[in-house]
C-alpha cells in the first residue's frame, strides 16, 4: 500500500495535482487533514472529476486521527521536510508500504506527525528554500516509483 498525506492544504489545485500524480503513479490513498468547502463552479466540477481517479480520498479531522490510521495500516511514515536531520531524497531507501507526508510550504508537516516519521528532504539548487507542496509530493512519489517499481 502507498499513500500520500496532505496536511496543510489551502488551495484546491494543490490537492488536485497530488490526486492526479497519485493516480498516475499507482498510489492507493490520498489522506487529507481537515475538511474544506470547495467554492466556485470550476473547483467543484474539477474536484468531482478528480475524485473519479483510483486513489481513495480519505479526510481526517485531526493529526491524532491520521497517526492512528497510519499505524493501523502499518505504513512506514516519511515526511518531506526541511530539517537538518533529514535524509536527502537521492540517498533515501523506501519501504514497500509507505505514507508520504507533505505540508504547506510555510508551516510544513505538523510536529506530532513529524515526530513519528523519517524525515526526507529535496536538495534545492536555486535560491528558493522549498518546492510547492504539490511539486514536493509529486517528486517524492516519483522517486518511490523509480526506486521501488521500475526494474
Amino acid at each position: 500500500m502507498k499513500a500520500v498525506v496532505f496536511t496543510g492544504w489551502k488551495h484546491i489545485l494543490n490537492l488536485a495535482a497530488i490526486i492526479r500524480t497519485a493516480d498516475g503513479l499507482g498510489f492507493d490513498e490520498v489522506i487529507v487533514l481537515g475538511r474544506k468547502k470547495v467554492k466556485g463552479k470550476f473547483c467543484k466540477k474539477a474536484l468531482k472529476d478528480w475524485l473519479e481517479y483510483k486513489p481513495k480520498l480519505i479526510q481526517l479531522d485531526t493529526t491524532n486521527e491520521i497517526k492512528k490510521y497510519l499505524v493501523k495500516k502499518n505504513y512506514s511514515i516519511v515526511s518531506m521536510e526541511l530539517d537538518d536531520e533529514a535524509i536527502p531524497l537521492e540517498n533515501f531507501e523506501w519501504s514497500k508500504d509507505v505514507a508520504i507526508l507533505v505540508g504547506h510550504e510555510n508551516s510544513g508537516v505538523p510536529k506530532d506527525l513529524r515526530d513519528i516519521s523519517t524525515k526526507v528532504m529535496l536538495n534545492m539548487k536555486g535560491e528558493v528554500k522549498c518546492m510547492n507542496v504539490a511539486c514536493d509530493a509529486s517528486i517524492a512519489m516519483y522517486d518511490y516509483h523509480l526506486k521501488m517499481e521500475v526494474t
